[in-house]
């Protein structure tokens, strides 16, 4: 088995230019289309807080069920995208959606549903792909 160990990757073409060859070999995709740029867990019960992020500066309570995350480096443009989840952890809760919107580059807006009623949830799951700025 071989190991590499690198602090850096620069693409040979160009720094940015990092390409990865499919499993099958029959196509290449940049590396750093496929990175997640930032993450957040965080909770609005209660307090509205972070358990844990990555890229994420902070989080606005704006009302029951709505929150704002700030990032700590912009996206490059609106057009990312953030797949979520949303619960309140147990087995028991209703039907639960995070819907994203107000997608601006440095930061982006969610309502959190229980059925079709905004409602704080427990746990708040978020992704986010696309270009950094």
């Amino acid at each position: 088995m071989s190991e590499i160990i690198t602090d850096k990757l620069t693409g040979k073409t160009s720094a940015g230019d990092v390409t990865i060859t499919s499993e099958g070999g029959a196509v290449t995709m940049q590396l750093q289309q496929g990175v997640v740029k930032a993450w957040v867990n965080y909770t609005s019960i209660t307090t509205t807080s972070i358990r844990d992020s990555l890229n994420t500066t902070s989080l606005t309570d704006i009302s029951t069920g709505k929150t704002t995350v700030t990032f700590s480096n912009a996206m490059a443009n609106t057009s990312y995208s953030c797949p979520t989840a949303c619960s309140n952890g147990d087995a028991t809760s209703t039907a639960s959606n995070l819907d994203p919107h107000t997608f601006l580059a440095g930061s982006i807006n969610f309502n959190s549903f229980g059925n079709t009623t905004l409602i704080d949830r427990n746990f708040n799951l978020v992704s986010f792909l696309g270009d950094l700025a």
